[in-house]
């Protein structure tokens, strides 16, 4: 028998009970109901943290991009670098100042100037000085001319040498009167002699120069070819600074020798602070990523209080989290430095992630608090889980072998950390106090997601997710040739090439010169050796055959000029009024033009010395002193270069030869990379040949090579662990679990591929960008699979917006003048691009394939 609904006693309708299923708060309900009861206390609390954090920032936080980060070498090159320290201290540590004056003379001055100025501080420099100065190219300058030119300079001395001697017989102007007056009647005769229109047109400048009244004297030693000419106007000055001297050594070097066009200098990384432009670099970027983060909230979320809620959340995590870099690490350097990324990324996906599951929870009806629970309730353990998972590819880090690594894999981790906090605690206040309490519409891209897929658009899908899955499984031949490192920072030779020393150079250490002498002939073989420096270069080549041709002078040089005796006003007066006719019989003679010329010039010089009645004896003295003064050295010059030896190695500029060879006699030797040569490939190249061998390059490749092993154990030991807690979240769904990780895998291999494909270096603060995307990727794939099917817009914002956000806050860092920020920028923007299309394209994809999930 069926029972009746019968009415009640008392006739009045009742309420039926609620039969509905009641949720019992969980932890991360019981949280957000925390917050939003006690919003005043928890935003106080929050906003006097943040103010103290921020003032702990700005006091202690120091960012230097461009300071390389702290990396343990492997033990092989470690004791390379050690004994390349100790044999050659601070060889690495050059400044280089190029000076170009346009004229040698001054351009030689300024120079040695310099040297002696900064070889006093004794504070500062360990030595300085010029290249090709001093007694050795004064002695040898000659040999380093080719052969064929001192042969020239020998047959014109030879060829002058009589003309030269007749005028030490008589250094004075009537001796000159009586050479130019038999001169002029050889000429007459058909005979001029030979080198006679140099002398007379040096002879003409001379007496100009007097006129004037600033007398020169005749260089007689370039008249005979006897004098070492400057092979160019440009000079270096080659300084080494003490250890733990470099910045105050090279603000002293500039304050000497200022930059400017004639004066370049070059110094090493980190000698000067890198030219920039604060607003380029810090304000206008952050002002940039700011407006651009805040759009993608606003349209992501639908609503601008929402997106104010996020964005102060946000704001709050990172300046809690740069307080927190402060107490382990006040200066960041080209790695720790982007600890802000890695802190935004948590703190992004847990805010948005939280924003758009309330929103939902709005939208079906509920209340603020109800809702902001609801999603506490629903999202709390995917947000534990997202969080292990970020905390997981950042403590693999922690017992590498890359102290900066793990100094920013610390604060990222402190930062998902306080991250989750926010998240829990503060940004359900936030959400409830912002909100305008009105009923949410439907969110564009929920609207379009609903729309059921045509089957073009499916087609379509399947073949891209298919070309990509392909490109991946392909592209995992390039993991293997990344290279990792950070290029050469500051001022390098390279920007000097003539300089006499190397930046950035490999060096090779040996015990002999003989060993020496071997190892340069190998390297020279090399095809990827440039250049070589060590110190037997630096002597003349092909010495034997030019010292013969010098030896000529032998014996013709030996008697010197006469000592010169005053002359009577009458003996004067004679002596011009000889100049005077013979050097007009030349000038209308038949001879050379250049002869012609250079007579009437010189008669005209006189003339105009002598138009005074009587020149004063002191203005004779000084005419005398400025046509015959330089006979004694051109002869000195001559019977120096007669009897001229080959020159020892020990005779080489004790500058240099502290660079090339060390107090215990072990010899080094520089090698520079060719031009377009990676310097990865050149370290390689010259490691081969010498497993000892040292320098930057060097350096470079085992940090490279340090990387890609850490690297690969890191990120395996990470993508392990991660996968298992995905799995474990996912309840051994097999199929969703797949479709999961298929995009990271596929990320990692694409990128690798784009990276090797366009030549360029995982950067270190890329490294920390890479780890950052992956677990991006991972997150955006494992929130796609967790939502429900029936809210794929849902799901494609809170997977897509946090990682869309993350993008547009470090892709104004591209445009920053500093390189570091500038590469951390663009290799941001690709990890992050591929951290947004692959998990939109493949999981659903995937999902649908293996029957997951209807494609939707």
């Amino acid at each position: 028998m069926e029972d009746w609904d019968e009415p009640h006693w008392s006739g009045r309708p009742q309420a039926k009970p609620d039969t509905r299923p009641k949720l019992k708060p969980n932890l991360f309900a019981r949280l957000a109901r925390f917050s939003v009861r006690h919003a005043p206390a928890v935003l106080t609390l929050l906003t006097l943290l943040c103010v103290a954090s921020a003032s702990i920032a700005a006091l202690k936080l120091r960012v230097d991009p461009s300071r390389s980060p702290i990396i343990a070498l492997d033990e092989r090159t470690a004791a390379a670098e050690a004994a390349l320290d100790q044999a050659f201290p601070g060889i690495d540590h050059t400044f280089v100042a190029r000076i170009d004056l346009n004229d040698g003379a001054s351009a030689k001055t300024a120079a040695a100037e310099a040297a002696i100025r900064l070889s006093e501080r004794t504070d500062l420099f360990r030595s300085a000085f010029v290249p090709e100065q001093g007694a050795f190219y004064e002695n040898y300058g000659l040999l380093f001319q080719p052969r064929e030119q001192i042969e020239a300079r020998v047959a014109q001395a030879v060829q002058m040498q009589p003309l030269l001697h007749a005028l030490g017989q008589a250094p004075d102007v009537p001796g000159l009167a009586a050479l130019v007056t038999v001169i002029a009647e050889a000429i007459a005769d058909g005979h001029p002699p030979p080198g006679l229109a140099p002398l007379l047109d040096a002879a003409a400048a001379s007496v100009e120069s007097n006129v004037a009244g600033s007398p020169a004297r005749l260089n007689w030693k370039a008249l005979a070819g006897l004098d070492v000419p400057s092979a160019s106007p440009v000079w270096f000055v080659i300084a080494t600074p003490i250890d733990g001297k470099t910045k105050e050594a090279a603000g002293f070097a500039q304050s000497v020798l200022p930059d400017s066009k004639s004066v370049d200098w070059s110094f090493p990384a980190g000698a000067q602070p890198q030219p920039g432009d604060f607003v380029r670099d810090l304000i206008v970027p952050a002002l940039v990523a700011a407006l651009l983060v805040l759009t993608v909230l606003g349209m992501g979320l639908g609503s601008l209080r929402l997106a104010a809620a996020v964005g102060l959340s946000v704001a709050a995590s990172l300046i809690l989290c740069a307080a927190a870099a402060c107490l382990f690490k006040a200066g960041l350097d080209a790695v720790s430095w982007s600890f802000a990324a890695a802190c935004l990324a948590p703190s992004l996906l847990f805010s948005i992630l939280m924003s758009v599951a309330y929103q939902q929870a709005r939208l079906k009806g509920g209340q603020p608090q109800a809702s902001v629970m609801l999603a506490a309730q629903r999202k709390g353990p995917l947000l534990s889980v997202l969080a292990l998972i970020a905390s997981v590819f950042w403590l693999v880090w922690l017992p590498r072998q890359l102290p900066s690594v793990a100094d920013t894999a610390l604060i990222a981790i402190i930062g998902v950390i306080v991250a989750l906090l926010v998240s829990l605690i503060a940004l359900p206040a936030l959400l409830v106090n912002l909100e305008r309490r009105r009923l949410y519409a439907n969110h564009w891209l929920d609207l379009a997601a609903d729309t059921p897929a045509g089957t073009t658009l499916l087609n379509l899908r399947q073949v891209f997710a298919l070309l990509v899955i392909a490109a991946s499984v392909f592209s995992v031949i390039f993991l293997p040739g990344l290279r990792f490192g950070d290029p050469p920072a500051g001022s390098h030779i390279a920007d000097l090439p003539e300089a006499p020393a190397t930046r950035d150079a490999v060096h090779f250490v040996v015990n002999s010169q003989g060993e020496a002498e071997d190892l340069a002939s190998r390297l020279a073989l090399l095809p990827q050796t440039g250049a070589l420096l060590w110190a037997s270069q630096f002597l003349p080549q092909d010495v034997q055959p030019k010292l013969t041709a010098l030896h000529q002078l032998s014996g013709l040089f030996d008697q010197g000029p006469v000592p010169r005796e005053e002359p009577d006003a009458t003996a004067l007066a004679s002596a011009f009024t000889d100049l005077e006719t013979a050097l007009r019989a030349i000038a209308g003679s038949s001879a050379p033009e250049d002869l012609r010329s250079a007579a009437a010039r010189l008669r005209s010089a006189f003339a105009a010395f002598t138009a005074e009645p009587t020149p004063p004896s002191q203005r004779i003295a000084e005419l005398n002193d400025a046509l015959f003064g330089g006979l004694e050295d051109m002869s000195a010059a001559g019977r120096k270069l007669g009897a001229l030896q080959a020159p020892a190695l020990g005779a080489l500029d004790p500058g240099l030869l502290r660079r090339f060879i060390s107090q215990d006699g072990k010899w080094q030797i520089e090698a520079v990379a060719k031009p377009g040569i990676n310097r990865l490939a050149f370290a390689a190249a010259m490691r081969r040949v010498d497993s000892e061998a040292a320098g930057p390059p060097i350096v470079a490749l085992a940090r490279s090579e340090i990387l890609h092993h850490e690297t690969v154990l890191a990120l395996g030991m990470a993508l392990a662990v991660a996968a298992l807690i995905a799995l474990a979240y996912l309840r051994r769904r097999a199929r969703a679990w797949i479709a999961t990780l298929v995009p990271v895998g596929c990320l990692m291999t694409l990128s690798a591929a784009i990276l090797s494909a366009t030549g360029q270096t995982v950067i270190s603060s890329g490294l920390a960008a890479a780890v950052t995307a992956i677990s991006a990727c991972l997150s955006a794939s494992l929130i796609l699979v967790d939502f429900e099917a029936e809210e794929p817009g849902a799901a494609i914002r809170a997977a897509v917006l946090p990682v869309l956000a993350l993008l547009g806050a470090v892709a104004p860092l591209s445009i920053s003048s500093s390189p570091a920020v500038s590469a951390f920028g663009l290799i941001s923007m690709l990890f992050l691009a591929l951290s947004i299309i692959l998990p939109l394209l493949l999981v659903p994809q995937i999902m649908a394939w293996t029957g997951a999930r209807k494609p939707v």
